[in-house]
């Protein structure tokens, strides 16, 4: 029964307001859905930031990161287009587990280790924790050509409202070693289909907020 209910997170679009401290600056849409990848049925996972277009002098962003993971939550693939006002990259990373390396489209590589995860699939792949109720102590992440030991932590239960309702939430931060500023903090609804409703990060010397505007199944 649980099994059934766990993937009912997946063909869903989830759309966001951005904000950089207290200004809507652009929108932040995730996808996830099911498809065939290598011959095995996996996760996609996507994420396209864009900043108001009315802002483009002061403020612009255009990114999209895109991964594939198993239903464990290992991520096998990814690809990310970064376009941002002073700073632009694209990227393919491979994620060998059959030689236990990490390889980049510019050929070099890093140690693959215990069913590590890029990102994006770590942002989903703690809704899963909270919906199984249980933290786990730590997982790993690879992040622009470095691995971090992931501590996971809830802070506290919060009840917010938002544009779809008011919720209670769980508030998670994160921690990195070693430390980086790659994380922020999210806050996951309390059940039902366990939405990420708030996603906070560091960006620019300032806090980069998505929170959340609208769902959708497909």
């Amino acid at each position: 029964m649980f099994f059934f209910f766990l993937f009912n997170f997946f063909n869903e679009i989830i759309n966001y307001d951005l904000y950089l401290g207290f200004i809507k600056v652009g929108s932040l849409k995730l996808e996830c859905k099911k498809l065939i990848y290598q011959e095995k049925e996996v996760y996609q996972f996507s994420s396209y930031l864009n900043s108001d277009k009315n802002l483009s002098l002061f403020f612009e962003i255009n990114d999209t990161l895109i991964s594939y993971a198993d239903t464990d939550f290992k991520t096998l693939f990814t690809y990310k287009s970064i376009n941002e006002k002073n700073y632009k990259e694209q990227c393919s990373i491979y994620f060998d587990y059959k030689n236990s390396k990490i390889i980049y489209n510019d050929n070099s590589s890093f140690p693959l280790i215990n069913e590590i995860k890029d990102i994006l699939t770590f942002w989903f792949y703690i809704r899963k924790i909270i919906a199984k109720k249980e933290m786990v102590k730590n997982c790993f992440l690879h992040h622009n050509k470095k691995n971090y030991e992931v501590i996971l932590e809830k802070k506290r239960r919060l009840f917010i409202n938002t544009k779809i309702g008011s919720f209670y939430v769980y508030e998670i931060c994160p921690q990195t070693k070693p430390k980086a500023k790659i994380l922020g903090s999210i806050y996951i609804q309390e059940g039902k289909d366990y939405l990420p409703l708030i996603i906070k990060t560091n960006f620019l010397g300032g806090l980069l907020k998505a929170v959340i505007r609208s769902y959708e199944r497909f």
